[in-house]
Parts: C-alpha cells; sequence; structure tokens
C-alpha cells in the first residue's frame, strides 16, 4: 500500500503527540518495508530533511508550499485542496489510504479511506483550559464531521475509546484502542541538567503541567500542605516543567518551563517521585517514562491513568488537597517508594511500538478493504 501520513503536526518539538507521531511512523516504516509511506509536510519553510533521518528509505517525504491559515481555510470551506491530489502532483503516487495520527484541518478525496487517532476529549470535556485561538481551531475543524468521515479511528486507551464512542454516538466496531508504548531513555547528562537549573536539593517532579486541567493549584496546596509534616519533604523541591514562571510560587518550587527530552530524562531518573495530579489523561505518557526511570509515580486515580498505571502508581483523588498531600508524604517512606518502583517496572515495556504498529498498519488496511 501507499499511505499517507500527515506528519504536520511534527512540527512541534514538545509533547506527547509528536512523540508518538515520530513514533508510530517510524515502527511502521520499519515493520512494513514493502510498503510506502508518504509524510505530508506543509509551510514556507523546507523543516522535514531533518525529520526525516530516523526514517528507512521506504518513507517519502510530501512537502507543500501554501501557508498554514490560507491552507486550513480551504480545506475547511472548500474541501480543497486534498491531500491525495496534492501528494499526486508532487511525487506522481496516488495513495491508498490516509492516516491522520491526529486532529487537523484536512480534505481528502471520497474514495480513499482515512484513519484517524484521537488521542483524547479534552477539547471537549475542559474547553476554558484551551485558549481562544485552540477552541476556534477546534471548533473549525469539525471534529464529529471528521469522525464520521473516517473509515476507522484509532483511540490510545480503552478508556478514549468509550468515551468517542458515547460522545459522537460511532460504531464501536469502527474504533480500535491501541495504547502507545514506552521510549528509550537516556541518563546521561542528569548532573548537568541538576546544575543548569540550579537544583542540588532531593526533588519530585510534576511534568507537563501547562495545561489547566493538570491541577496545578491543588498540587501546590497539597504540597505546601504536606512540607508542613514531613521532615523529608522540607529538604525536598518540586520542580514543574510545562510551565516558565509560576505566580506567588513558594521557593520550595521550581517552574522550568519545557526540557530538552534528553535532560528531562535525567532529571526524571534522579527524581524522587514523579506526581501527576492531572483531571484527565487520554493516555500518559509520563507515567510510562517514570516506570522506566525506575521512579515512583503518585497520579490522579481518574480517567484513563488507572488503565495505564495498574496496580504501580500511588492512586490520590485529583480533587481533594488532603488525599494529595498524604501521598506525597507517604511516597518518602523508602518501603512504599521501593514497592511502586518495582511495581512500576514490570509494566514500563509491556507495550512495543512494533506491536502498535502492526495493530495501526492492520487497522489501515481494514479501512482499505472496507471501501
Amino acid at each position: 500500500m501507499n499511505i499517507l501520513v500527515d506528519a504536520r503536526c511534527l512540527s512541534d518539538e514538545a509533547g506527547g503527540i509528536p512523540r508518538y507521531v515520530s513514533s508510530i511512523i517510524s515502527a511502521l516504516a520499519h515493520r512494513y518495508r514493502g510498503h510506502m509511506f508518504l509524510l505530508f509536510f506543509n509551510g514556507y519553510k523546507n523543516t522535514y530533511p531533518w525529520k526525516m533521518r530516523h526514517y528507512p528509505s521506504n518513507c517519502i517525504a510530501v512537502q507543500s508550499t501554501f501557508p498554514n491559515k490560507l491552507f486550513n481555510i480551504s480545506s475547511s470551506v472548500l474541501s480543497r485542496p486534498t491531500l491525495d491530489e496534492i501528494t499526486q502532483k508532487i511525487t506522481g503516487v496516488i495513495p491508498d489510504a490516509v492516516f491522520m495520527p491526529n486532529i487537523n484541518f484536512v480534505s481528502v478525496s471520497s474514495n480513499i479511506p482515512i484513519v484517524l487517532t484521537i488521542h483524547d476529549l479534552s477539547f471537549h470535556h475542559y474547553p476554558k483550559t484551551f485558549s481562544w485561538r485552540s477552541r476556534l481551531w477546534h471548533r473549525y475543524i469539525g471534529v464529529a464531521s471528521l469522525i464520521r468521515r473516517s473509515a476507522r479511528i484509532i483511540a490510545v486507551s480503552d478508556h478514549t475509546r468509550d468515551e468517542i464512542i458515547e460522545q459522537f454516538d460511532v460504531d464501536p466496531h469502527r474504533v480500535n484502542a491501541i495504547p502507545h508504548a514506552n521510549t528509550n531513555q537516556v541518563d546521561s547528562g542528569a548532573m548537568f541538567s541538576r546544575d543548569q537549573l540550579g537544583v542540588s536539593d532531593e526533588y519530585m517532579i510534576a511534568p507537563g503541567m501547562g495545561a489547566g486541567r493538570k491541577n496545578l493549584d491543588c498540587l501546590l496546596d497539597a504540597w505546601c500542605l504536606a512540607r508542613q509534616s514531613s521532615a523529608s519533604l522540607s529538604k525536598m523541591k518540586l520542580l514543574i516543567t510545562g510551565i516558565q514562571h509560576g505566580n506567588n510560587t513558594p521557593d520550595s518550587v521550581l517552574c522550568i518551563g519545557t526540557v530538552p527530552s534528553d535532560h528531562y530524562r535525567a532529571l526524571l531518573s534522579h527524581a524522587s517521585a514523579v506526581v501527576y495530579p492531572s483531571r484527565y489523561e487520554g493516555f500518559g505518557f509520563p507515567i510510562l517514562e517514570a516506570f522506566a526511570a525506575r521512579t515512583p509515580v503518585l497520579a490522579s486515580s481518574c480517567s484513563s491513568i488507572p488503565e495505564i498505571g495498574r496496580d504501580a502508581f500511588y492512586p490520590f483523588d485529583p480533587y481533594d488537597v488532603n488525599s494529595l498531600a498524604l501521598a506525597l508524604m507517604d511516597i518518602c517512606n523508602p518501603a512504599i517508594a521501593d514497592h511502586f518502583v518495582n511495581a512500576g517496572a514490570a509494566y514500563a515495556w509491556k507495550n512495543s511500538w512494533d506491536d502498535a504498529a502492526i495493530r495501526t498498519f492492520n487497522t489501515i488496511k481494514e479501512a482499505y478493504e472496507s471501501k
């Protein structure tokens, strides 16, 4: 098959979605070398060459140079240009199927099936936590229409799959749950990362706290409360990634913004614990990353988190400050921490990107054969 992959979201350097897209493209292309993967990029700048360096030769870049805003408006209003027409014009290849690893503005000829990955429904459940630009973006994409147009849908967890089926009244046979896998952990540069950030003390780390649903206020209140009663916590720092500056944060809290992947993983492996207080997640990459780094995890007992973390994390109620404060204090107990380190290590590599690639390819094949 000639599979056209919408790779536009790879323009974002950080976050779980670009990580997923890069990993699944690589796994698909390595596993299915007899098939062609056409990676669609768009924009004035040809940024794709460095992004292609990790992919095998059966991956071919398709670079369109439309202004992104004009491209999105035209796709939404005029249903033109179609991705398959652009691809055929540039490469001479007609795609058999289109794989969209994230929702986006798109127009595809009616005879070509679409397989769409939906990572979560946070835009539906927590619209106020998104900027007005992002809310407008989701509105004009027309997610419900895109779901109806898609021959098959991939959800990243059973929880997300169930939500998609219920919220958009989708035939369950059209939706497959294919979980993410872990990526290799990097421990080099740990001391460099800590020195650069001025972190000489022990610390816990709360990753990706930029979105409102991540529950920052509850975390800060619980952290201050727990430090009053715990000698161990009183000597620790709390590192928060995803935000550069926090309003009225105590001296024991460092907001360190976006951290390069290698430095983040190094910091992760030396953390006393990972704290993940999110009220809603479609999957939760940081949980698997912490498991692989042999770092104990404290996480909310809601949405997809129990499915991903199983019994290998310390659960707490994300709406109860006291519940989180107790978890913070308990994880300072070496016996409790060791228990969750060992439990997490058993689940860290349970899923593989190769397995995800096999299931994703079979889903694309189903879509192609169903047209």
